[in-house]
């Protein structure tokens, strides 16, 4: 399996900027796992409360967006009110009631 449990809450945690330790980043960052491509990580909390703010504003929204992969370009600053930075993304569709 690629992604067994713990590989899966490693990935959450490194994703979130949270602490791990250089074992855990030994057993579980992997190229088959993305390498360099599955480092998106920078601004990822504030990606997250932008996405949040749009919902927030408009239940509706499409807007709503987490950019990955760019690490530099447009992601950290991403904004919903921006239409050409959210006009042309990959779409993963949550369902955010229980």
């Amino acid at each position: 399996e690629l992604f067994p449990r713990a590989a899966l809450d490693f990935y959450t945690r490194w994703n979130l900027e949270e602490k791990i330790t250089d074992e855990e980043i030994d057993a579980y960052k992997t190229p088959e796992r993305g390498g360099a491509q599955g480092d998106y990580r920078r601004g990822m909390r504030r990606k997250i409360a932008n996405a949040v703010d749009c919902l927030r504003t408009h239940s509706n929204s499409k807007r709503a967006s987490i950019p990955i992969p760019f690490t530099d370009s447009g992601s950290e600053t991403i904004d919903w009110r921006d239409q050409g930075q959210t006009k042309c993304c990959r779409e993963l569709y949550l369902d955010s009631h229980p």
